[in-house]
């Protein structure tokens, strides 16, 4: 695409018309419950908004005008507007979307499209959302900031209720689009993976321990150690250090001493207050002590 990196749009406003077209059995009496009708478009109009002003800097204001045909439909007239949107600032994602610059008011709509399909993808899951971007062929600096934009709570939050109405009995479809230029169709089953959900935090510690070992179960699947801070269970990873001891008992390996490292995982589970922790321990070396030594 020709596109000058330097052109700046000295256009004030930019207008054009969004379509969200809600299908399914509740719509046929051409009716539909005003507060999860209310929620979607409230939903959808911060949506856009928060885009146009984190990848545009502009400010965008929608009014809805008519709603007509089989299913239920809204017809929102839209006016972008900023002092001067700088083309470059956008640049790449004009290239990688296929829209002419003065077209730059399709942005927005763009890549809200990527943004959903993304996150029925990942299920709304961010560890998925990750993987599922470095995917795409695109610029990394592009993937950065579209990861960025996926993070933001107060999109999340308006995509939430945008579809939330895909919870409504007799509402099985929602269809959005921007004057035939793109259409992005959410059903029931999608609803699930574009709920806003607090995910769980997670830490992780590799540590260095001096351990001994004060308890092996019978089938070698639990084990339990000491350092000089504190006693803990841990699974061991360590196939060779297994296999050294497959035959010994607690008696012949008590007070002997191993350096280790310890992998310490601590989840705390999203919505609740519950905490759980995860050790591994692997790559065990040799230490100096007295009595029986494990390693010749």
């Amino acid at each position: 695409m020709d596109l000058p990196i330097d052109y700046k749009n000295t256009e004030k406003e930019l207008s054009g018309t969004f379509v969200l077209s809600y299908y399914g059995p509740a719509t046929k009496n051409k009716t539909i419950e005003a507060s999860s009708y209310a929620k979607s478009l409230l939903g959808f109009s911060r949506s856009i908004s928060r885009l146009s002003q984190k990848i545009l800097d502009a400010n965008i204001k929608i009014e809805v005008r008519e709603e007509r045909g089989k299913c239920w439909k809204s017809f929102s007239d839209f006016v972008l507007s900023n002092d001067v949107i700088t083309i470059k600032n956008i640049a790449e994602w004009l290239i990688i979307l296929a829209i002419p610059a003065r077209h730059y008011n399709k942005v927005p709509i763009a890549i809200l499209d990527i943004i959903l399909s993304i996150l029925k993808k990942a299920k709304g899951k961010l560890k998925n959302i990750k993987n599922e971007i470095h995917k795409l062929n695109i610029p990394d600096l592009l993937k950065e900031q579209l990861f960025k934009l996926m993070q933001d709570s107060e999109l999340r939050e308006s995509i939430d209720q945008m579809s939330e109405i895909l919870s409504t009995e007799g509402i099985e479809t929602v269809d959005i689009e921007q004057e035939n230029y793109i259409k992005h169709r959410l059903i029931k089953t999608d609803r699930p993976s574009l709920i806003s959900q607090p995910e769980d935090e997670i830490e992780e510690e590799f540590l260095e321990r001096d351990v001994s070992i004060i308890y092996i179960s019978p089938d070698r699947t639990n084990w339990k150690f000491k350092d000089n801070r504190t006693e803990y269970w841990a699974q061991v990873t360590d196939s060779t250090f297994l296999e050294k001891m497959k035959d010994k008992r607690i008696d012949d390996i008590s007070g002997d001493h191993y350096i280790a490292t310890l992998h310490v995982i601590n989840t705390k589970e999203a919505g609740t207050k519950r905490t759980k922790i995860e050790r591994y321990i692997y790559g065990f070396r040799k230490t100096q002590f007295e009595g029986l030594q494990l390693f010749s």
